[in-house]
């Protein structure tokens, strides 16, 4: 069981993103750099069940990776504590996927409103848990890159620089997915590759 749960946490990343990529030429003039993901989702697409199905499955695969997590990572790195808040990590952005596919734009229920901080504190959460791993340079320098794509998001959004964050909120979005799902599907197959590796406990 959980093995499979890591193996849908591979899977989010590419769930996330290539949902987008199905569902944008069901829009017509979708602007990527312009527009945000869940506009593939409301009325102006012509097929928005599309976008809407891909986000739910995105979500659940995310709750099951956070089983994955919850029973594997006792066995390759974090203490409790930090196990206890990358899945809570997880599951926030689960219910928050769901959420959004469950109650496309524009209903005001597609708004994840507390949920939304799973994102924002997932990528830190998932550094402080492998922290102790052995083995596993790689993906801490992984996990640095992706938290340095993170906080780059953070000054644009002020417009530093000159930088437009009204105009381009699409943008925005995904240079936060990026730093924050690929890292969901690199760890759980760092877990599954561990948990070959580790005799059950």
């Amino acid at each position: 069981m959980t093995r499979i749960a890591l193996a849908l946490g591979v899977a989010v990343p590419l769930l996330y993103l290539g949902t987008q990529l199905v569902a944008a030429p069901f829009y017509p003039g979708y602007d990527f750099v312009r527009q945000v993901a869940s506009e593939l989702g409301s009325p102006a697409s012509h097929a928005p069940w599309v976008f809407n199905t891909g986000a739910i499955l995105t979500g659940l695969a995310t709750l099951a990776a956070a089983y994955g997590f919850l029973s594997a990572l006792p066995r390759v790195s974090a203490p409790g504590i930090s196990i206890g808040f990358v899945v809570a990590a997880l599951v926030a952005t689960g219910l928050a996927a769901v959420q959004a596919g469950s109650f496309p734009l524009p209903d005001p229920r597609h708004n994840p409103g507390w949920l939304g901080l799973g994102v924002f504190a997932l990528l830190p959460l998932l550094a402080l848990a492998f922290m102790r791993a052995s083995r596993a340079w790689a993906l801490r320098a992984y996990l640095l890159a992706s938290a340095i794509l993170y906080l780059v998001q953070f000054p644009l959004r002020e417009g530093v620089g000159g930088f437009e964050p009204g105009v381009s909120g699409g943008l925005l979005q995904r240079l936060l997915a990026l730093a924050v799902y690929p890292p969901i599907g690199v760890a759980s197959w760092f877990l599954a590759r561990r948990l070959g590796e580790t005799p059950p406990a």
